[in-house]
């Protein structure tokens, strides 16, 4: 297998690559992150053990362009440091590393941790088809970063712009209209809804008016999906639809009855299923990588607007029951 080992110290570099080929491995070193970067993007590894702290680049972003890189993701990181604090665990946790192992610990104990990430590796690639990625130069290091960063800066600003529905004192469904009407800005869709389990209920939010047959087929495939994953068999007709608009949602012309594009997630609160988030499209191919990223990140952030919705309500028909008895 071919080691990626990316270190500033060249001390260490001898003595990891020394201990890899002695136990059959291929060895390439970098010296910084920028040269990792350059590294894994040209010549992609089989695993990669990575330093936190290095010039130009660190070890954070190395490992956060390659997890957040659908033909690299699969790769996996090793973080390799000296030190031990909680914050750079936490760090390493959240860049997406497969593992985290101090320097003091290198021999057989990092052996075995590779030889399980290898194998690992192995196992999740049998499950699908890996990408490959195309030959790079080194330009795309700066590329990629500024790339990274928008797309988190894109992603936080729409859950932001969610949750923060959770902090104005709205009724359920004006709620559930804010957070339908971000989703369906955020990925691009026709159709985008909610369905409430114990309230029965579907919030349809349409993008444009959809013909009368394509909303039946929508609300029949979300209600079914609904009684799977709560386990009720709740059947087409259970639920009742309502829209996030005054204005008519069905219009004769409005894309046919069978979706191209979907997307269906569970919405929980404290590990109990209350609903689910729904989103389908005309067109073929909506919902790919970077929109399916998004609507995970923003699907808690809906859960705790519906769970602050319901608390409003209930204030305010405590207080509504307090001022009639005071009569």
């Amino acid at each position: 297998m071919r080691i990626l080992l990316a270190d500033d110290s060249p001390v260490l570099r001898k003595a990891v690559a020394r201990l890899l080929v002695a136990n059959g491995h291929e060895v390439e070193e970098a010296a910084d992150g920028a040269e990792a970067i350059n590294l894994v993007l040209t010549r992609p590894p089989d695993a990669v053990l990575l330093d936190l702290h290095m010039p130009r680049v660190t070890g954070w972003v190395v490992c956060r362009l390659m997890k957040e890189d659908p033909a690299l993701c699969r790769i996996p990181v090793l973080v390799l440091t000296s030190y031990d604090e909680p914050e750079d665990r936490f760090w390493a946790e959240q860049s997406g590393a497969d593992g985290y192992i101090r320097k003091t610990q290198v021999g057989q104990p990092l052996l075995d941790r590779l030889d399980a990430a290898l194998a690992g590796r192995a196992l999740s690639e049998l499950s699908g088809v890996v990408d490959k990625p195309a030959r790079s130069g080194p330009v795309d290091v700066l590329a990629r970063v500024c790339e990274v960063l928008d797309r988190k800066l894109f992603e936080a600003t729409v859950v932001n712009e969610v949750t923060a529905v959770a902090l104005r004192s709205l009724d359920l469904r004006e709620a559930l209209g804010e957070v339908l009407t971000a989703a369906a800005r955020a990925v691009g869709c026709d159709v985008a809804a909610i369905a409430l389990l114990s309230e029965l209920t579907l919030v349809v939010h349409c993008t444009r008016p959809v013909s009368a047959a394509a909303l039946d087929s929508f609300a029949a495939r979300v209600t079914r999906a609904l009684g799977e994953m709560s386990g009720t068999g709740l059947a087409p007709g259970d639920l009742i639809v309502y829209g996030t608009r005054p204005e008519p949602m069905l219009a004769p012309d409005g894309p046919a009855a069978e979706w191209e594009s979907w997307y269906l997630a569970p919405l929980q609160v404290r590990g109990q299923l209350i609903g689910a988030l729904a989103l389908a499209a005309a067109a073929r191919d909506r919902f790919d990588d970077r929109a399916r990223r998004t609507l995970r990140m923003l699907t808690p952030g809906a859960a705790l607007v519906i769970e602050g919705a319901r608390q409003f309500q209930r204030v305010i028909s405590v207080e509504a029951g307090a001022g009639l008895a005071a009569l």
